[in-house]
């Protein structure tokens, strides 16, 4: 009985190619050689005789490999720089381009078909189709290594100033610490059902329009400790019952968007914050890392910190993705695992959207089943926060900004290049440029580069007043405004706040920060930041020093 085709030994093994130079050495003929090495004696007699063109088994390949390494080059080369190829791209040059040689014919549908594109990824088994997360171009322009390096100088300094950086490692650990909110939908999302074959409408009945969401705010050290999460819900008063069979110590507050507000924040940073970190802030401060969102910045919640010995520091702006400790390994499993509890309720319960009440329940599961203590660590050393490291930030992944760095981007030709490749090449060269023409921002205004900052620093406080003044409604810019301190004469009403009457030299120099004048004309009244707001004033206030210094994170407010 003959061997079946699939038992025969392949053209490209070693076996076949040892027939080869027996039948050339006239050590066996074509008949002995294919009996004794196991391969076909109509294939072992092509390659005897010089018949086969092509190395590989089979039909030739339609793009020679030199062309189909041109492609792959160019899909690695579009992928790092953040604008990966996909098959209806691919495909669409490959058409072109096998129309200008003259050879349309080889793709019968006129693009690759699943074979082909099945046959190509076994040919480069470095390629592979994955889908992408998005990043938006501000993030893509804002990682770059010049951003990235400024970062971990400036943490460095300031853990250096503090004399923070020398400590023991796990006593740096239990002070460095990042808080940020994250929203959790109420609503299941919809998976594949079980329904009649034919049927084109299938619909899911349920309550709400699918894009409610409860936020909760997330704070960890680098030594695996974490605070009791803090629930915002969107309503004008939290109702009781919404408060029930949570975590241990969690608090419950609500805003009008059901997003954190500055309001929020500030309670949050003064009734949970504060209070935990009590003991650790008696010997030296604590850091608290977080991102430049509005509601993180006031000036209530910088003078907190510096009079309770902690420090707040900002993270550079469209980098939480790469430097944010919970955005790196404590939100993705949070996520996921709440999916999951969703999916569960929905089947016991039978109801598609998790109500307030219900909320407090579902919340204590994902809390004790996705963030550990080990994943806070890991973040912090993934970030290169804890232990300090600026290496731990891949290079690759600043890859996307580039493009946008350079003005120009592309990538080598190879150098056995022919006219042929370098076609192909140009034509994804063009590609690449059309999608970096775009426009990338709106608005013709350069921002400095920003690469974090200590916001409790006096020239951040100084630059907050400024701010939040601004805001104040009614603010008088012009000639007439207030210069100057205070009298330096004991005596003189100047001195005194007309609010509560403390004298300004014998306030503490945090509180000399917060003083404020009127800029009605002719008028000396001087006032605390704080006696301002609940005080009925005969001008409107102005800061104090106003002074040159570099670009803050409150210049984007």
């Amino acid at each position: 009985m003959s061997k079946s085709k699939s038992s025969f030994v392949t053209s490209d093994s070693a076996a076949f190619q040892e027939a080869v130079d027996a039948v050339r050495s006239e050590r066996l003929s074509v008949r002995q050689a294919a009996k004794f090495y196991g391969c076909a004696t109509t294939t072992l007699f092509s390659h005897v005789r010089g018949m086969v063109k092509h190395q590989r088994s089979g039909r030739p390949a339609t793009f020679s490999e030199l062309e189909e390494r041109v492609v792959v080059r160019a899909c690695i080369a579009l992928g790092t720089f953040g604008y990966p190829a996909t098959r209806e791209l691919v495909g669409g040059v490959l058409k072109h381009y096998l129309e200008d040689v003259g050879s349309p014919g080889c793709f019968p549908s006129g693009e690759p078909s699943k074979k082909w594109w099945s046959n190509f990824f076994k040919r480069w088994p470095e390629l592979t189709e994955r889908k992408p997360q998005h990043l938006t171009i501000q993030r893509a322009k804002c990682c770059t290594p010049e951003v990235i390096e400024g970062f971990f100088a400036t943490l460095q300094e300031v853990l250096t100033d503090e004399g923070l950086l020398h400590l023991p490692y796990s006593d740096l650990a239990s002070r460095l610490w990042n808080c940020d909110e994250t929203g959790l939908c109420t609503s299941v999302t919809s998976t594949k059902v079980i329904v009649r074959r034919g049927d084109k409408q299938v619909v899911e009945i349920g309550s709400g329009s699918g894009r409610e969401h409860i936020t909760v705010l997330t704070c960890g050290s680098a030594a695996g400790e974490k605070l009791p999460p803090y629930v915002i819900y969107k309503a004008k008063t939290a109702d009781p019952a919404w408060m029930e069979n949570g975590p241990p110590g969690t608090r419950y507050v609500s805003s009008d968007s059901g997003w954190m507000e500055e309001a929020q924040f500030t309670e949050w940073f003064r009734s949970v914050f504060l209070p935990a970190t009590e003991s650790l802030r008696k010997s030296k401060p604590v850091v608290l890392i977080l991102d430049g969102h509005g509601s993180h910045i006031s000036l209530k919640v910088v003078i907190s910190a510096r009079q309770n010995n902690t420090i707040i520091f900002c993270l550079p702006p469209h980098t939480t993705h790469l430097l944010q400790p919970l955005d790196v390994s404590v939100f993705r499993t949070v996520k996921r695992v709440w999916k999951s509890i969703l999916k569960e309720y929905k089947t016991e319960i039978c109801q598609a959207v998790v109500t307030k009440k219900a909320f407090p329940s579902l919340l204590k599961k994902l809390w004790e089943g996705s963030v550990y203590p080990e994943h806070l660590v890991s973040g912090f050393r993934a970030t290169g926060i804890h232990p300090l490291n600026s290496n731990a930030i891949r290079k690759d992944r600043l890859y996307p900004s580039m493009p946008y760095a350079q003005q120009q981007c592309s990538y080598e030709r190879p150098t056995n290049a022919t006219p042929i490749t370098a076609k192909v090449t140009s034509i994804f060269q063009q590609h690449f440029q059309a999608k970096l023409a775009k426009p990338v921002s709106k608005g013709g205004r350069i921002r400095p580069h920003f690469y974090g900052e200590s916001l409790t620093s006096d020239e951040a406080v100084k630059c907050l007043q400024e701010q939040q003044m601004r805001r104040r409604k009614g603010v008088r810019r012009g000639k007439n405004t207030h210069t100057g301190l205070p009298s330096g004469n004991d005596s003189s009403q100047e001195n005194l706040c007309q609010g509560c009457g403390k004298d300004y030299y014998r306030d503490s120099p945090e509180d000399q920060l917060c003083w404020i004048g009127c800029d009605e004309q002719n008028c000396s009244s001087w006032y605390h930041y704080w006696c301002a707001d609940f005080i009925d004033m005969p001008g409107r206030a102005r800061l104090l020093q106003r002074q040159s210094r570099r670009p803050t994170v409150l210049d984007r407010l």
